[in-house]
């Protein structure tokens, strides 16, 4: 006689000893003097609850801005945050994200967007991105996300290649290598 050397899985041990309780149980229930009950009969119409219906805000895109006018309010220039300033909050809080590089990014981000919907606004921004690479006492890595952000800016419109260049020919070297360092691993 052949005999297995596995050991059978969990499983199906679980499910042998479930079963054989089950017939166990139903041998006790039909024992001799008793009785099976009678089948009971099932309502012709099973009530079914149906789960509440939720109303859920529908997200509409915001409109398009218009141009401004040309008397309107202009925004705070670009400041990127400095050196001295970064190194004083990641001391306080080495562990997490420095808020200064969070406001810094999403002000760029914001930025961006809205030199898209302004008339000539990508001229505008684009000279304040060349003070942010420019800027001497600035955090290294977002004078290169200025950078970066100037190139991309340069491939989407070839009137500002040009100014683009000379923006990356006016950069610091060691802007210019940190960029040219992040974009290679990519």
């Amino acid at each position: 006689m052949w005999v297995s050397t596995k050991r059978p899985r969990a499983g199906s041990v679980l499910l042998l000893w479930g079963l054989g309780l089950s017939v166990g149980l139903l041998g006790l229930w039909l024992a001799p003097g008793r009785e099976a009950p009678a089948p009971q009969a099932l309502p012709e119409k099973i009530p079914v609850s149906t789960p509440p219906q939720v109303a859920r805000p529908v997200r509409r895109p915001a409109p398009p801005r218009r141009p401004e006018a040309p008397g309107a309010a202009e925004p705070a220039p670009l400041q990127v945050p400095r050196l001295d300033d970064y190194r004083a909050e990641v001391a306080r809080s080495p562990h997490g994200a420095a808020p200064l590089v969070s406001a810094f990014a999403r002000d760029l981000a914001r930025r961006r967007q809205e030199s898209v919907t302004r008339l000539g606004g990508d001229r505008a921004f684009l000279s304040e991105l060349d003070e942010c690479v420019r800027e001497e006492t600035g955090v290294p890595s977002l004078r290169a996300l200025c950078l970066s952000v100037a190139r991309d800016l340069g491939r989407g419109d070839a009137d500002l290649q040009d100014r683009v260049g000379q923006i990356e020919a006016q950069a610091p070297a060691s802007v210019r290598g940190l960029l040219d360092l992040v974009e290679a691993s990519r």
